[in-house]
């Protein structure tokens, strides 16, 4: 059974990637999460509504993959030509045929897709982390008085009154470690979003040439059925040829000489001779000489 090494490439590049992109998301939301902790409270109150869903997100998308690359080396397994001859012997493959393989490259766009979304979409924190990690290093190198983050300057408000910045040396601390640890992670996570693109990218390859494979197969097969149906007649007609010619053969006399009978001019040409005294009989003649020990 032919393995297909790409497809099993692919799966490990997916998997590594998958599991890269949750373990480090998580870390990096709940990073996230802190930080937003020391604002106003209807602002933490928007971070754990928003985190929380996103967390069971990830972790749904991390099964979905894993499961969707099994699927697919399944897949690539069954549209292997040297598998398909050896384990099944007619055209009713399951999952092994162009409409399986179809339906795979089909779900595989659809995948890709997806990721590419969610690569532009982690580019979001990425920015937002960076921003407010770099600030808050300028405020902590330049130690100023009363300095605060007004979170409106990145699109955040609070309709509670308290307002959407954050003063204060502990919470700025707090603030600025947790943007330092989440900007980590989150370029972690778009590196096994990455990761998950090329596996993603490699399956798609694979079926396509596995689609390509699996039509020259059966324009293949179908040649050489022709052939053979072509050369079994000729070999019938040999044969039926050889059969006709075989009973000519036969009439050939290969056989041991047989006694010739003596005819009349013999016997009387041998009475003749013994009566006339070497006149040889009636005509003149004398005896004939045997042929190879007979008359």
């Amino acid at each position: 059974m032919d393995v297909p090494y790409g497809s099993i490439l692919a799966a490990i590049l997916v998997c590594i990637g998958v599991g890269i992109f949750c373990g480090t998301c998580q870390v990096a939301m709940i990073e996230t999460a802190d930080m937003f902790g020391v604002t106003s409270d209807e602002l933490k109150d928007r971070a754990q509504d928003f985190f929380g869903p996103m967390q069971i997100s990830v972790y749904s998308v991390t099964g979905l993959m894993v499961f969707m690359s099994v699927l697919f080396v399944f897949v690539a397994f069954m549209a292997t030509a040297q598998s398909k001859r050896q384990i099944y012997e007619d055209d009713t493959v399951p999952c092994g045929g162009r409409c399986c393989t179809t339906l795979a490259l089909i779900i595989g766009y659809m995948l890709t897709f997806l990721w590419v979304v969610i690569n532009g979409a982690i580019i979001l924190p990425i920015i937002f982390t960076i921003m407010v990690s770099r600030y808050y290093n300028f405020l902590a190198q330049n130690s100023t008085a009363n300095a605060c983050i007004d979170l409106a300057y990145y699109g955040f408000t609070d309709t509670g009154g308290r307002g959407t910045t954050v003063c204060g040396t502990e919470d700025l601390n707090k603030f600025g470690s947790s943007a330092d640890t989440a900007f980590l992670y989150y370029i972690v996570a778009y590196g096994g979003s990455v990761i998950v693109l090329l596996g993603l990218v490699n399956f798609l390859m694979c079926f396509s040439a596995n689609w390509g494979h699996l039509k020259d197969g059966l324009k293949r097969r179908d040649y050489e059925k022709k052939r053979q149906q072509e050369e079994q007649e000729l070999e019938e007609i040999n044969a039926g040829y050889a059969h006709d010619s075989h009973p000519r053969a036969q009439h050939r006399n290969t056989g041991p000489a047989v006694m010739v009978p003596e005819s009349y001019e013999m016997r009387v040409g041998r009475g003749g001779s013994g009566r006339g005294g070497g006149a040889g009989g009636v005509g003149g003649g004398g005896e004939r000489p045997p042929i190879n020990g007979y008359y």
